[in-house]
């Protein structure tokens, strides 16, 4: 006795090539055959697509990376401006304020003199 590697039916090893060709021919013979195929496609396309998706998470992990990066990039400059303008703005208070000073003083001054 053999054994079918396809569907798995018991065969007679010794049996006339009429019957084994009967066999194969078979309706259970080709059907099995069949799912086989169909499930060794699925399979692959199964694979692929998940092959597909790790590479699209992986392009997309990059692509924030780099977002991230360039944003990152902007804030140290642009915090950089930012210390630049409060810097400025800090030497127009004190201008102003000392400026304030010597206004408020030169009208006492008035004001004493009168």
């Amino acid at each position: 006795m053999a054994l079918c590697e396809v569907c798995g039916s018991f065969l007679v090893a010794n049996d006339a090539a009429e019957r084994t060709q009967s066999h194969v021919a078979g309706k259970q013979h080709v059907g099995y055959g069949m799912v086989r195929d169909f499930i060794n496609e699925y399979n692959t396309a199964k694979e692929k697509a998940i092959e597909e998706e790790r590479l699209a998470r992986e392009k997309e992990l990059e692509e924030r990376r780099k977002q991230k990066e360039k944003d990152t990039d902007r804030k140290r400059r642009s915090d950089s401006s930012d210390r630049e303008k409060y810097r400025d703005k800090d030497r127009d208070r004190e201008r102003n304020r000392y400026r304030d000073r010597d206004s408020d003083r030169e009208r006492s001054r008035e004001y004493e003199v009168r």
